[in-house]
């Protein structure tokens, strides 16, 4: 069975979504129709939770390790993990440690379905005989499909990046003798327009966009009820506290702004622009500035961080940052934690270990490179650095939870020499909670931001920068590119000299590209970012180095940089996009093609 056909019968199938079935399938209520099914509150607020659990994760997502560790960022401890076919280039059409193409289709079907199921339904029923029960579902109804285009365009641009052209599915599959005709790989700007179009239409921008009178002059003559597209918006935004402080973690006003941003530059970079079309970098600035302007309309619920710190390591673990445009909660747990604690620290395992290459990239703090001939560097090779270094990566001699130090040295005990040590002689502390004791099992909820606002500072950086150059504040436009640089660097939290003025467009480039580094290290942006700038072979083909740590005598420490600790492959003819998976091709029929050179 191919995958569209598998679609077609998802929501019914219980051995496709088993831990899901008692509210997927309608028959599960012993109901006589889907009709009914889709008039249950029940039902329709059970939906959305499970197409969002089908987005790809954030820890630990492959493995014990995610895709921070195929890139140049970090390397994983464990030569068996899964995520290891991507550094030694054996990850295949068979087997793809990344693939997202089931889970993704699962989630549109979902999407598709409860879009359809609902198009109609208004429980007008209930505007005069209960009016308070009235409206609460309209504002249930109307928020959870605008999520639903939300989650669609999502998922798309999950399937868009990794495997480029895909098959458009924007209904609800006949459940019997799918066309898969219908159903051909999209071009990736065919795709970029859908997830344009949705972004548009939940968040009333564009055409969907209405005036109050029109909005008036619609409900006059539509029973007091937008009809949709109109009536499918997500919310602005949700407050910490209140009614709707339970649906945090879903999509809001900022989360839409931020993907329809996010598709656009992804749509204007190299990969997916090879002739430069400087139209495509205009529109992606323009989508970058509207989630920019989020900080100036609603300043309470929008703004950059105070402390960089707190977007990982939140003082109550698991609460709301301003600074998150969409963000995902997880369950206490502490797998990750575990499988990312220094091994000498009780029920760590170490994981991912960041490399040297992302290490030497921190500046040091009056913005000069880090350059281990520099004597005075070397002395003291983890002081005086960008402070996002001291947030990101754990170092030797560093006091783990203030407690006890890390000993990645030479015979220390989180060394060379000892199971599960540090290949790169660092450790990780991005999103680790030092404070969990693992020997007796203690957990926390995590949050995983899958976009924030200072990566659109950054976005817009790099959209104008390509459109304009470095300096220029065109007509239309809030900031040069310069000047949404240095509103990352320069905010409070952060703290880093301005990038100066009078910068050619290729030098203002390259700082972009460092700032993305430095400030969004381990969020899984950068193995994208390679990709979609068309540079990876030069990252991720050749060798990966740490450090040597050696003790003296004196208790000082004697570091040789350079150490090679993996030799990566990549082959830039086919591994800019994922593999479909090849029974997909196969049970396709000849409708999908596969990626080239796969």
């Amino acid at each position: 069975m191919n995958t569209i056909k598998k679609i077609g019968i998802l929501l019914f199938a219980t051995a496709t979504l088993s831990s899901c079935s008692d509210y997927l399938d309608p028959w599960e209520y012993t109901l006589a129709t889907e009709q009914k099914a889709f008039e249950l509150t029940s039902y329709l607020n059970a939906m959305p939770v499970t197409a969002y659990s089908y987005l790809p994760g954030g820890f630990n997502r492959i493995g014990n390790s995610y895709m921070t560790a195929a890139s140049d960022e970090s390397e994983e401890v464990n030569d068996m993990e899964a995520i290891q076919m991507f550094n030694n280039g054996t990850w295949n059409k068979y087997y793809n440690p990344d693939d997202v193409w089931a889970n993704c289709f699962k989630g549109i079907r979902i999407a598709n379905d409860y879009l359809q199921g609902t198009d109609t339904l208004t429980w007008s029923g209930l505007r005069y005989s209960n009016p308070v029960e009235y409206t609460t579902r309209m504002v249930e109804l109307t928020r959870n499909r605008g999520e639903m285009h939300f989650l669609r365009g999502m998922f798309y641009f999950e399937l868009m990046k990794r495997y480029g052209r895909v098959p458009l599915i924007k209904d609800k599959a006949n459940l019997i003798g799918m066309d898969l005709s219908k159903y051909p790989q999209s071009p990736v700007d065919s795709i970029v327009e859908f997830i344009v179009n949705e972004c548009d239409l939940c968040s009333s921008r564009g055409a969907y966009a209405l005036t109050q009178s029109q909005k008036d002059t619609i409900l006059k003559y539509n029973k007091k009820v937008l009809p949709s597209p109109y009536r499918d918006t997500v919310a602005v935004y949700y407050a910490s506290t209140g009614t709707y402080a339970g649906r945090q973690f879903r999509a809001t006003l900022g989360s839409v702004l931020a993907l329809k941003a996010k598709a656009l530059i992804y749509a204007a970079s190299p990969q997916f622009n090879p002739t430069n079309n400087l139209d495509k970098w205009i529109r992606a600035a323009n989508a970058c500035q509207s989630v920019i302007e989020l900080t100036t309309k609603y300043p309470t619920f929008y703004k950059q961080g105070t402390n960089y710190a707190d977007l990982f390591q939140p003082t109550t673990w698991g609460n709301w940052n301003n600074e998150y445009l969409f963000a995902r909660k997880f369950s206490a747990f502490n797998s990750f934690d575990a499988a990312n604690f220094p091994i000498s620290m009780k029920g760590g395992k170490t994981g991912t270990c960041p490399t040297a290459e992302l290490v030497d990239a921190y500046e040091m703090a009056d913005g000069t490179p880090f350059n281990w001939s520099n004597p005075a560097h070397i002395a003291a090779p983890y002081a005086g650095r960008d402070p996002r270094f001291a947030k990101t990566i754990l170092t030797n001699g560093e006091m783990f939870n203030n407690a006890i130090a890390v000993q990645a040295y030479v015979g220390g005990d989180a060394g060379p020499g000892i199971y599960h040590a540090s290949k790169t002689g660092y450790y990780l502390k991005k999103y680790i909670n030092q404070t969990l004791d693992l020997n007796t099992g203690k957990t926390a909820a995590k949050v995983w931001s899958v976009m924030r606002l200072s990566e659109f500072y950054l976005f817009y950086a790099e959209a104008i920068n390509e459109a304009y150059g470095p300096d220029v504040l065109p007509i239309g436009f809030t900031l040069s590119a310069t000047a949404a640089l240095n509103a990352v660097r320069t905010r409070a939290s952060v703290a880093m000299p301005a990038v100066p003025s009078g910068l050619t467009q290729s030098q203002l480039r390259d700082k972009i590209i460092h700032e993305r580094r430095i400030e969004l290290a381990f969020e899984d942006v950068r193995y994208w970012d390679l990709r979609r700038w068309k540079i990876a072979e030069n990252f991720l083909q050749g060798e990966i180095h740490g450090v040597s740590i050696v003790k003296n005598t004196d208790g000082s420490f004697t570091y040789t940089p350079n150490v090679v600790v993996e030799k990566r492959a990549f082959d830039k003819n086919k591994m800019y996009l994922h593999p479909i998976p090849q029974y997909e091709v196969d049970r396709a029929g000849g409708i999908l093609e596969q990626n080239p050179n796969w």
